[in-house]
């Protein structure tokens, strides 16, 4: 016999919903990409020197994410803090390129360029890069 179980914290159900329909980019303006376009993922997993409440640490996210949205081609761009014990990083940014060209534009961009050098190379305890294609199984 199947038997419906009440869900007794709405809010956890409405999170997980929001995760599940929104987790491919819904702060975007954009209609998502059909599979099979060349759509590059860029992340990045960082650490900082400045301690996680620290007004440094929000300067940097804060700027990081003005800065870099700032560059023509990023899309679906996120700053998101580590939960896992499994990982050491503490913050990810994440965004998304319409093609290789887009990408390699982002990285070769003044804006790109100089917050590396003026805030990255000084601000960034230690991090990992990882840049996805979709892998098309069809």
């Amino acid at each position: 016999m199947n038997t419906i179980k009440t869900v007794k914290k709405p809010g956890i159900l409405l999170a997980v919903l929001c995760l599940i329909f929104c987790s491919a980019g819904c702060s975007s303006d954009k209609a998502p990409r059909a599979l099979g376009e060349e759509v590059i993922i860029h992340t990045v997993m960082f650490s900082l020197a400045a301690s996680p409440d620290s007004e440094e640490t929000r300067n940097f996210l804060r700027d990081g994410k003005e800065i870099l949205t700032a560059i023509p081609g990023v899309e679906n761009f996120e700053v998101r803090r580590q939960v896992s014990a499994k990982n050491s990083f503490q913050y990810g940014f994440s965004m998304h390129f319409a093609d290789m060209k887009a990408f390699q534009e982002y990285l070769d961009h003044p804006l790109h360029v100089s917050f590396v050098r003026e805030r990255w190379e000084k601000e960034v305890s230690g991090f990992m890069e990882a840049d996805y294609r979709v892998y098309p199984l069809d």
